[in-house]
């Protein structure tokens, strides 16, 4: 059996092949472009300034949630080396080691201000969304030289 084939008309098919009961849209005259003023020799107006400002560039669905789940992991491994340097390394302290000690620090304070800059409303804007990154990326190198610092230490005074 053969389906029946679609009406014309108001009763046309849609674009995936389904019945609707719409009426087609009118099509529109083609109208050709006119010559501008300046190309007939006629100076041109200068252009209206437009009062609306264009809308603010916003971060696309998703890219936040990602960034709060990337600082809240650095964060915790952060917190979790911090305390095994802290507490549970053995050695004497010496000045590497309290290098290490400052610079894991300073890293969860950085963390946790993008962490505090990534929950905001705000954040949903490009540029503070960037900052944010540039938080977090500022965080990153001063963790990765107290681990460096770390490994270091472990290698001269062990």
């Amino acid at each position: 059996m053969r389906p029946a084939a679609a009406p014309a008309g108001p009763a046309a098919a849609n674009w995936h092949g389904a019945q609707s009961d719409m009426p087609s849209p009118p099509t529109a005259p083609i109208h050709h472009a006119t010559p501008s003023p300046a190309a007939a020799g006629t100076p041109a107006s200068p252009p209206s300034a437009d009062p609306s400002p264009a809308p603010p560039a916003v971060v696309p669905v998703g890219y936040r949630q990602g960034c709060i789940t990337a600082i809240s992991v650095l964060l915790a491994f952060t917190l979790a080396f911090w305390r095994y340097w802290s507490f549970e390394s053995p050695g004497p302290w010496n000045a590497l080691a309290w290098t290490v000690e400052v610079s894991v620090a300073v890293a969860a304070a950085l963390q946790s201000v993008a962490l505090f800059r990534s929950l905001r409303v705000e954040d949903d804007l490009v540029h503070e969304y960037r900052r944010t990154q540039q938080w977090l990326l500022v965080s990153a190198v001063v963790l990765l030289a107290g681990l460096l610092a770390a490994f270091a230490e472990g290698l001269l005074y062990d």
